[in-house]
């Protein structure tokens, strides 16, 4: 009997496990709206791959586009990561310190990567450099 309420035990657990990582296809008109609109600002949605929501500590949602860029999404539609292939995260999604600041210091270089953590960013440029930015939008470190 003890074997058999561990082995349940272990089975519910698993399965418990598993769910937290659970990752599903939806369509574009799942996203919550505000990322919708963020697509349609910036990108293109006729270029959109697949649409994918994961629900792992906190539902997020995936927007892969066919050149194999990304962008991530919050619960509430707000970008968390956008990730280019090609020519760079469109200038007018970028936030106007971190862009400023990639104009005057590195101008021959696009930014390929931006990651935010509340007010906070992270920046990978096409030169493979990385730019970390604290809440107030200055520079605190530089990764080469």
């Amino acid at each position: 009997m003890k074997k058999f309420l561990l082995i349940a035990i272990a089975t519910i657990f698993s399965v418990a496990l598993l769910k937290a990582g659970d990752e599903r296809h939806i369509t574009f008109q799942q996203l919550p709206a505000p990322a919708q609109t963020f697509i349609k600002n910036y990108f293109s949605v006729n270029d959109i791959a697949s649409v994918k929501i994961r629900h792992d500590r906190m539902k997020e949602y995936k927007v892969l586009f066919k050149n194999g860029s990304k962008v991530d999404f919050d619960a509430h539609g707000e970008w968390i990561k956008i990730k280019t292939r090609d020519k760079g995260i469109p200038k007018k999604a970028i936030p106007v310190h971190v862009l400023v600041y990639v104009h005057e210091n590195y101008p021959q270089n696009l930014i390929m990567e931006i990651e935010r953590h509340g007010k906070r960013h992270t920046v990978e440029l096409s030169n493979g450099i990385e730019l970390k930015f604290n809440s107030k939008g200055e520079l605190v470190k530089i990764d080469d």
